[in-house]
This record gives structure tokens, C-alpha cells and sequence, in this order.
């Protein structure tokens, strides 16, 4: 769930020294043309341009992110975070996310592709946190015991 990650994102970064950086709205500002770009240059130039912005985001430091799915695993970039980056899955289980609204209809297809995509997600993870009922302060309470010395409270 794309915006249960923002929101614990950000509450983990207002209580650490961590930016946070909404990977999906990052490629929005940089790529301010993006109907055009389709439109004009096509679906594999639009790509490889998110590819790019992507790749950059490799090289921030002390940065939370939180990534959409399509855009970590599009031409294996994820690997580009392995080295230098705990790369933590929040789990919802399939009856959950399907009881969620969705503005963006990405939520028809992470459970179409559920199980799928869990798999892909725990492969190249760090870390899973299951939410199940969880409140947020355990969820992230969990994300400070991940993270561990990194943490800096403001």
C-alpha cells in the first residue's frame, strides 16, 4: 500500500534524521513532461528516462524512500540499492490491501500480481515488516530497530 508507506515514511523522518523522498512524486517534479514525453517520444523513452531518475536516487544518502514497485523492479534497478541500502518490504497480507482504495489503479494490479510480487519483494529485501493490525507507532517502532544506530531523534 503506496500510501500507508508515505504516511509511515514521513513519521519515521519527523522523528529521525532522515529525509524522506516519495520516489513516485520525485519522478513527477523531474520529468515535469512526462505525457509529452509518451506522447512525442514513447513508452520506452519515457522508461528509460524514469530508469535514469531512478538510478540517481541510488546515490542519496540518509534518505527514507519509498518506491513504487514498477519503477524498483523495471530493468532489475532494485540492485542499484543492494550495496548501500537496507531495503525494507512493508507487508500488507492480499485481504487487507483488498479491502483499500485506490485513486492511482495500481491496486488492480498489486493484487492481480500478489503473489508474485510478494515473492519478488522478499527476494531482494532486507528486512519484511508484516502489518497485519499493527498500529503505526509498532510499525515504525520495528523500522528504528531495522535501522538501528542510524537513528538520530530530532
Amino acid at each position: 500500500n503506496y500510501e500507508y508507506n508515505l504516511k509511515i515514511g514521513n513519521l519515521v523522518c519527523d522523528k529521525t534524521n532522515f529525509y524522506f523522498l516519495d520516489v513516485r512524486s520525485y519522478l513527477d517534479y523531474t520529468l515535469f513532461s512526462r505525457r509529452d514525453m509518451l506522447d512525442k517520444c514513447g513508452v520506452d523513452y519515457l522508461a528509460n528516462q524514469e530508469n535514469n531518475v531512478v538510478s540517481s536516487c541510488s546515490n542519496f544518502e540518509n534518505t527514507f524512500m519509498c518506491m513504487p514497485y514498477d519503477n524498483f523492479f523495471r530493468n532489475e534497478m532494485y540492485k542499484k540499492f543492494t550495496k548501500n541500502s537496507q531495503i525494507i518490504y512493508i507487508h500488507f497480507s492480499h485481504e487487507r490491501l483488498s479491502e483499500l482504495e485506490d485513486e492511482n489503479g495500481t491496486l488492480n494490479v498489486d493484487l492481480i500480481c500478489y503473489e508474485d510480487r510478494v515473492k519478488n519483494l522478499k527476494k531482494v529485501s532486507n528486512h519484511t515488516i508484516i502489518v497485519s493490525n499493527k498500529k503505526d507507532e509498532t510499525v515504525i517502532q520495528e523500522l528504528f530497530n531495522i535501522i538501528g544506530g542510524k537513528r538520530e531523534h530530532k
